[in-house]
């Protein structure tokens, strides 16, 4: 049977078990029909199930008679003469048909696969999984490379920090999701597609030949009897030498490996493998471009990007719903009443988004920044609770006496009875902004840009630099002629060049008797942070010498 007639080796096998379905019995009849060696295969086949049923029928229809004869020999007289115990001769009797019957299976079923059979399978299958867990010796610490490859060949490997792309054996391209560059594949993961390219495809026998380092074509792996602590699965041996040995188990029914492990006696050292498969992944999940494009949107996480495209078969969950906050302004949620709301509806005006649940922590300086933006006609301050009940969160509203909008969605819990996280708010504008298990706020500033704010004191500081009129976020080229100091006699100025560039002062200080302070306040935004900026100018007899900085 030639490749190309490999793939309908299983199907044969179902269609004479009486296993393939319907829908492909058609193409598969289609099949036989031109092509000779898979004609004679299925006849081979369908003649030894007859004959394997056959021979049960008449186990069957003759074990009783069998029972007899074999009872009626042991109890002859003669026997009787030179036997004292009957019942353990009638155990013994017993024992003999046993036997006779795992005989014939022996001879006639299949019990179990042969080595054949799982290499066969293993190229068949459309995607699968293998986490490969490495351990230089006894006492070193376990090293993981996850890696999915296809029917087609192409290969996705996620090793530490990277996640590498290959096709047929070959590296095409390696990225670090933590600094979300491209860059040279790691040494383990690079030896790996290494030693596969070597025969052209990837199989089982590459997989073992890449980790002995050696290739193993004539070593046939054995079934290991004495390992096989169940029915449903057959384990094999494979002893090259005295340093090494492999034993891989795979499922009877299915003829899939699920586990390959290699020891080495002489210093503790171990790789296992463990196998999953699937009915197959994504374009995208094997595509290095589109990885590359991922890496790109700041709002995925690492976790995002380590499993980017990758679907569970049972649509499960893989990683964090990641954060999209041009999405933000397209989610349409509720108010705690039930009416319609959405940021759409508040361009060129400052939003702050204060996300709680249970309670409304520092309440009081909450309150204080409602008072000073109230009555502004550029300013809207919304609550997102993230509560399962929106009873609960009116009767804390009205209590406290909270006038501003709270949103609210129905939603499942997302923490238990004792606070503690058991999962993700699951509420639109908390996804899209990227909200998980930290509750604060989100300022979204007339232009659109977003900014989470940490610390409830930097958003007073905010507000007061706003309502002042102090100036907010300065120029690049203004920060910097400050803290350069840009002007004559090595960047000494006086106050009349100062007064020049910068203007008057905000106010000015005394210190002793030649030095004076001019301070220049601004505002500026840091990491998430506000606060406003004291810019000093030392001054001596009349000549500006020095500029410093406070925060």
């Amino acid at each position: 049977m030639n490749s190309e007639c490999q793939k309908y080796k299983d199907k044969i096998i179902d269609l004479v078990s009486g296993l393939l379905e319907e829908s492909e019995i058609e193409s598969l009849q289609q099949h036989l029909e031109i092509c000779p060696e898979c004609n004679e295969y299925a006849n081979a086949l369908k003649s030894e199930d007859v004959l394997l049923s056959n021979f049960f029928t008449q186990v069957d229809s003759d074990m009783h008679n069998r029972e007899h004869k074999i009872l009626d020999t042991i109890n002859t007289p003669e026997q009787k003469e030179t036997v004292k115990f009957k019942s353990f001769i009638k155990l013994a009797a017993a024992a003999a048909i046993i036997i006779i019957v795992l005989f014939g299976l022996g001879k006639y079923g299949n019990s179990n696969i042969v080595w054949a059979d799982v290499v066969n399978k293993f190229k068949s299958v459309n995607c699968f999984n293998a986490v490969m867990y490495w351990k230089e010796n006894f006492s070193s610490e376990t090293a993981e490379i996850e890696l999915w490859m296809n029917k087609d060949g192409k290969t996705r490997l996620l090793s530490g920090n990277q996640v590498i792309y290959a096709q047929n054996g070959q590296i095409i391209e390696a990225y670090d999701i933590k600094n979300r560059q491209e860059v040279q594949a790691d040494a383990r993961a690079n030896f790996l597609v290494r030693e596969v390219s070597s025969s052209g495809e990837f199989s089982l026998q590459t997989i073992i030949n890449s980790l002995a380092g050696k290739n193993l074509e004539d070593v046939t792996p054995k079934i290991n009897s004495d390992a096989i602590i169940s029915q449903d699965i057959t384990v094999f041996d494979i002893e090259y030498n005295d340093l090494e040995w492999f034993r891989i188990w795979a499922l009877k029914e299915s003829k899939l490996p699920i586990r390959i492990k290699m020891w080495t006696p002489n210093d503790g050292g171990s790789v296992d493998i463990v196998f999953t498969y699937s009915k197959g992944q994504p374009d995208e999940f094997f595509d290095p471009n589109a990885f590359a494009e991922a890496m790109k949107n700041k709002y995925l996480s690492e976790t995002n990007l380590a499993y980017i495209f990758l679907n569970d078969p049972a649509n499960k969950k893989i990683s964090p719903v990641f954060a999209d906050e041009n999405k933000a302004f397209e989610i349409i949620t509720q108010t705690i009443d039930g009416k319609p709301w959405s940021l759409k509806d508040f361009e060129n005006k400052f939003v702050i988004l204060v996300f709680w649940s249970d309670m409304i922590l520092n309440l009081e300086k909450y309150q204080e920044v409602y008072e000073k933006i109230k009555n502004r006609d550029d300013f809207v301050m919304v609550g997102v609770n993230l509560d399962p009940s929106a009873d609960s969160v009116k009767a804390y509203c009205k209590k406290e006496g909270i006038e501003w909008d709270q949103l609210h969605e129905f939603m499942k819990p997302w923490k238990n009875k004792n606070g503690m996280v058991i999962g993700e708010p699951d509420n639109k504008l908390a996804k899209a902004l990227g909200i998980t298990y930290f509750l604060g706020n989100v300022l979204i500033k007339k232009d659109g840009s977003i900014v989470k704010i940490q610390f409830l004191d930097s958003l007073n500081n905010w507000i007061e630099a706003l309502n002042s009129n102090v100036m907010l976020c300065p120029s690049q080229e203004w920060w910097s002629n400050i803290i350069t100091q840009q002007g004559k006699n090595n960047g000494h100025m006086s106050q009349d060049e100062i007064v020049q560039r910068f203007g008057r002062p905000d106010s000015i200080e005394n210190r002793g008797a030649d030095n004076t302070v001019w301070k220049y306040e601004a505002f500026m935004e840091k990491e998430g942070r506000f606060g406003l900026l004291t810019i000093h100018f030392y001054d001596k007899s009349g000549e500006i010498v020095g500029a410093g900085a406070e925060f």
